[in-house]
């Protein structure tokens, strides 16, 4: 992505000028990079200049791992062009490109990882939020085929298949379950989970974590963290698959024993139960076509989402801070971007706050939208804290006589 922002001159800002803001790196560290346009660009060396900043600009942000860049460019006046007027564009514009390349690791690095994974036998895989990848997930089904490894996927990892565990939310948590299904080694890839009776569970164990990250730069999100991988997932899994004994099987079945379970009793649970978010959701799930995008928002849309189990479509949510603002105008985005049918699902709460992204006059006929009217943030009625404060009923408009159902 690349925010590009108009301003005012150099010479102006500061001066008690109309429409005049420090927004030279405005975005501070929210950007991988911010670049200032020169004043004018009415020299040869102003258009290098200008041509340049923009290509830095534009492969920085398509540089591992994605991410937005800004571009701020100062504006003199007059700002409206006369009649007559027109902007002459180069016919051959300065173009360099960055050429990408996969980081390997060396033998040596190899050598010690095979020499670490003798001692262990029971392997966790985390799949965390990313794009699918079927070459990534087909290594994965080999693993679990053969009992070397249990991977996990919530739903925003978008490698669920009827060899991963899905329906952990669950179980996890419970102390009584949990005495076959620690690891001794954690694999991660990608970026957060969902799941915070997994996060809990993992930072629980004595296992040892490593992350793969191509940048080398990894996150310690479950306080366990010892090794850090900068390579690709696809050439982690692919060696692992070649070099990896046969593990505990104990382990293995432990964890898919209890999805088996939930797999077989949660459909028959939905059809019992009342209307409600959860069996609403349940149900429309089934009407969408499996070659489709679903953009959740966050709280619990995503959390139902999760819950349900193993999607085929590939599922969006806007995960960084998990805030309810944004996941909308996320997904009228993506309509623009793809010819695929998208479902947003959305509580009313968040379909209102961002009520905006739909005040344009672009067609969508692609997008489709699923809202869960639990009149007001539901979730706050469930977590322990908010839901214990008097000051819930005024500010998100509950009927104290109104019953969740989930």
């Amino acid at each position: 992505m690349l925010v590009i922002t108009a301003d005012r001159p150099n010479e102006w800002i500061d001066q008690y000028d109309g429409q005049t803001i420090f927004q030279e790196g405005v975005y501070g560290n929210h950007v991988k990079g911010s670049f200032q346009f020169p004043n004018s660009i009415g020299t040869e060396d102003d258009s290098w200049l200008a041509a340049r900043l923009s290509n830095e600009a534009i492969n920085l942000s398509k540089k591992f791992p994605c991410g937005p860049v800004h571009l701020n460019i100062p504006l003199k006046e007059p700002f409206y062009p006369t009649d007559g007027e027109s902007i002459q564009f180069p016919e051959k514009p300065c173009i360099f490109n960055q050429h990408s390349s996969n980081v390997q690791l060396s033998d040596e690095s190899f050598a010690k990882l095979k020499n670490r994974l003798d001692g262990v036998h029971r392997i966790l895989v985390i799949v965390g939020q990313q794009r699918p990848n079927l070459e990534i997930l087909t290594l994965l089904n080999s693993l679990s085929d053969r009992h070397q490894v249990v991977f996990i996927s919530d739903c925003i990892g978008n490698m669920q298949s009827d060899k991963s565990i899905t329906f952990h939310d669950h179980w996890l948590g419970i102390p009584q379950l949990s005495s076959n299904l620690e690891p001794d080694l954690i694999i991660s890839f990608g970026k957060s989970i969902i799941s915070k009776a997994l996060k809990l569970f993992l930072r629980s164990t004595k296992a040892s974590h490593w992350h793969i990250q191509e940048d080398g730069n990894a996150k310690d999100t479950f306080q366990r963290l010892t090794r850090i991988l900068p390579t690709h997932p696809k050439a982690f899994f692919k060696w692992l698959t070649e070099n990896l004994q046969p593990q505990n099987l104990e382990f293995y079945q432990a964890w898919h024993s209890f999805e088996l379970k939930v797999k077989n009793e949660l459909p028959k649970v939905l059809n019992r139960v009342g209307f409600g978010e959860y069996s609403a959701l349940h149900a429309a799930l089934q009407a969408i076509p499996k070659l489709s995008k679903i953009h959740a928002a966050n709280s619990m849309s995503v959390r139902y989402l999760n819950f349900l189990g193993a999607r085929e479509q590939e599922v969006c949510c806007n995960r960084g801070t998990s805030g309810i603002d944004g996941s909308s105008s996320t997904a009228v985005g993506c309509t623009f971007t793809t010819k695929e049918l998208v479902t947003l699902v959305t509580g009313d709460l968040a379909f209102f706050y961002d009520r905006n992204a739909f005040w344009h006059n672009y067609a969508m006929p692609n997008l489709r939208i699923i809202l869960l009217n639990n009149h007001g943030g539901g979730i706050f009625r469930i977590i322990k804290g908010p839901n214990e404060q008097p000051e819930l009923e005024e500010f998100l408009k509950l009927n104290k006589n109104y019953p969740l159902n989930i």
